[in-house]
């Protein structure tokens, strides 16, 4: 039995890749906009609960950071109707001011989606590094 439309899946998409476009573009209102009231985010070992949580540490980002997230490996399962899990590999490219651009770190994410009544919303975002670190 198939729990959810083509329309659903191609939504949960959008949404995380929207999402990861406006976090390189700076735009901090459609990320928050993009999650549930109760939302979470593990950001870099730090878990934001809320929109307002999420926009506070967006906004402590340097000013002279640019980034670039590469989605691939996208994957969607359904839980149930109005649940979901998205589940991708994340490469993330930094550089700060003039320096050189660099590859930061490939992660794993899994994203946990939740069907509103404004449309789905992230209920979890969270990512591990897919490689151990060198250090």
């Amino acid at each position: 039995m198939k729990l959810t439309s083509p329309e659903a899946e191609r939504d949960c998409r959008d949404l995380v890749v929207r999402c990861i476009r406006a976090l390189d573009a700076r735009d901090y209102d459609v990320i928050v906009g993009s999650f549930a009231i109760d939302g979470a985010w593990d950001r870099a070992g730090e878990l934001l609960v809320g929109p307002i949580a999420v926009r506070e540490a967006l906004e402590k980002r340097p000013a002279n950071l640019i980034t670039q997230h590469l989605v691939s490996n996208l994957v969607v399962d359904f839980a149930t109707h109005d649940s979901a899990t998205v589940s991708y590999t994340l490469s993330a490219y930094a550089q700060l001011g003039a320096d050189p651009y660099h590859l930061h770190a490939i992660f794993r994410a899994s994203d946990r989606l939740v069907q509103t009544s404004e449309g789905w919303k992230f209920a979890h975002r969270g990512v591990e590094p897919a490689f151990a670190s060198a250090d």
